[in-house]
């Protein structure tokens, strides 16, 4: 009698499918959040390797800097089965403001999707980035209303932020 080799195969088969579908629908590491494009105040700031340097009136000194700071991945925060993470950039157009702001990378396909960046504030102190569950929380240190930019900053805040249709909005 011929054994069939029928079930062995649909099981071999099966497993790889099943191993596919895992693949693609995990959450999987953050993207690529130092080589991604963010929105800040309108204008789309395109970092590559953490920087982005744009001219601000031809042939001028001054310059607009914008840096990648720090990050930190938080899993699937727009419920799409992709790696999501948080970052902190900082921006400069060479006067005395170092403004300082929070921005989403979202993982896609096509690799790291930008959101719009929170503004924080003026020459603060970034502290932590963390989670609970979809809501963000930043910890930052900044000044008491009317205090001088000349001093240090030493004031604890938090601000709460969630993504919502894509766009990333705080929520108290």
């Amino acid at each position: 009698m011929e054994k069939r080799k029928f079930p062995l195969i649909n099981v071999a088969l099966l497993s790889a499918i099943v191993i596919i579908f895992i693949t693609i629908n995990k959450p999987g590491a953050p993207p690529d959040e130092q080589n991604c494009s963010y929105i800040i105040g309108g204008e789309v700031i395109e970092l590559t390797g953490g920087r982005s340097d744009i001219e601000i009136v031809e042939g001028a000194a001054s310059r607009q800097l914008t840096d990648f700071i720090i990050s930190k991945g938080g899993g699937d925060l727009n419920l799409d089965g992709r790696g999501d993470s948080v970052v902190f950039l900082r921006q400069s157009s060479g006067g005395s403001g170092t403004f300082y702001y929070a921005a989403a990378a979202l993982g896609s396909p096509k690799g790291c999707r930008g959101t719009n960046a929170v503004f924080l504030g003026d020459r603060i102190e970034p502290l932590d980035i963390s989670f609970d569950e979809d809501i963000i929380i930043i910890t930052y240190r900044g000044r008491a209303d009317g205090e001088s930019f000349s001093e240090k900053p030493s004031l604890e805040r938090m601000m709460r932020l969630q993504i919502k249709d894509g766009t990333l909005v705080e929520v108290f």
